[in-house]
């Protein structure tokens, strides 16, 4: 029932005194109904422990907002890599696609991020998507910023391909020099992430409420190669992931969104809000 593994993250709210830190024991003790974590030195009840049991068993209902295809199958993927790691955990998490199409305002990463999530969680609150059973509404924004331009497009890379294509962003930075780095690139995956039950209870203040998570990736612009896409306007086939033992200098047009979820900016992000409490609190 209990795992062996560092706790640290898993039991946040469980309380601990000074004597449980002086004793460097290592058993898991059942007396008098409190038990006794050999890494963490936390103590806690029985009806404590049945509780984050019950939580354990709980599926978490994620609301994943996107209309592309690609991007809610890596999702998937980087979910379920994540929940076979920490099966011992017990938690059970389903993600279900919607497309609410939700407005995009102009901004900063994160200022983009959480108005694209308001917007989406209106949206399925308003057509019915959003029922009782879901616990986190998700968004997510994907920018590229090139060195040649200083970081441009950014979040704006999507309307940039709508109407250069890949082959123009590759020939446009291309005409930069290599070996002065002017040809680098960061993928980048913002995720705007909002718990809907406290989205309920203080529906003045949606936008306070979202919680941002951020990853990144390094690469170059290179000539088109491969052809495995983001949705119709993807940048996949020029950009060259920075050289690593999975990749082997691939494009991400090169490389399945099995092998993408692996590395990418977007299993950052992801697993950075699986990491934090949002997730991991539920278990206390």
């Amino acid at each position: 029932m209990f795992s062996s593994r560092p706790l640290k993250k898993v039991w946040p709210q469980l309380r601990h005194s000074n004597e449980e830190k002086e004793n460097k024991s290592s058993f898991i003790s059942m007396n008098n109904n409190q038990y006794y974590h050999p890494h963490q030195h936390y103590h806690y009840t029985a009806a404590a422990a049945a509780a984050a049991a019950v939580n354990r068993r709980k599926p978490v209902h994620i609301l994943y907002c996107t209309g592309n295809a690609g991007k809610f199958a890596e999702a998937t993927i980087i979910v379920n890599n994540w929940l076979k790691e920490n099966d011992g955990w017990g938690i059970d998490i389903r993600l279900i696609q919607a497309d609410p199409d939700p407005t995009e305002v102009q901004g900063s990463d994160r200022q983009i991020a959480v108005q694209k999530c308001v917007s989406a969680y209106e949206s399925v609150k308003y057509t019915g998507a959003l029922t009782i059973d879901i616990d986190f509404v998700i968004t997510e924004d994907v920018g590229l910023r090139l060195d040649a331009l200083n970081g441009f497009p950014g979040p704006y890379c999507k309307p940039m391909l709508e109407t250069i294509g890949v082959e123009g962003l590759a020939n446009l930075v291309l005409k930069y020099d290599e070996e002065n780095g002017e040809r680098n690139a960061t993928a980048t995956c913002t995720l705007a992430v909002l718990e809907t039950s406290v989205a309920f209870k203080y529906p003045l203040f949606v936008e306070k409420c979202v919680h941002v998570f951020e990853g990144a990736i390094a690469g170059k612009i290179v000539e088109p190669r491969g052809n495995v896409q983001h949705g119709k306007a993807s940048w996949n086939a020029c950009f060259e992931v920075a050289s690593n033992d999975e990749t082997d200098g691939a494009t991400f047009g090169e490389l399945s969104y099995e092998q993408q979820s692996r590395i990418s900016h977007r299993k950052k992000a992801i697993e950075s809000f699986l990491d934090s409490n949002l997730i991991l609190g539920r278990l206390s």
